[in-house]
């Protein structure tokens, strides 16, 4: 069975609208923690997991690159720590 040219146009054209995806939905999701700090002074990894419904691993991921961004700012240590908008 050969594979034509159009084939992979269409295979690689799939791949480009789907890598696509990822960069908008993060965006998304870290527009929603942004707003979410607006509203709340402060507040806790554990709730952003609620709202987005997603793992804890994911949530922190967000937040260190809002953290870097400096977006937001930490408060206290490791598992006790909080997250607020920075000013």
């Amino acid at each position: 069975m050969a594979i034509s040219a159009t084939d992979n146009t269409k295979k690689a054209a799939i791949k480009q609208k789907s890598g696509d995806k990822p960069l908008y939905l993060k965006d998304k999701q870290k527009d929603i923690i942004l707003d979410f700090a607006k509203k709340n002074k402060e507040f806790v990894s554990k709730e952003i997991e609620t709202i987005l419904n997603l793992k804890p691993s994911r949530v922190r991921f967000l937040l260190s690159e809002l953290v870097e961004e400096n977006l937001l700012a930490p408060i206290g240590a490791n598992k006790n720590r909080k997250y607020t908008l920075n000013n």
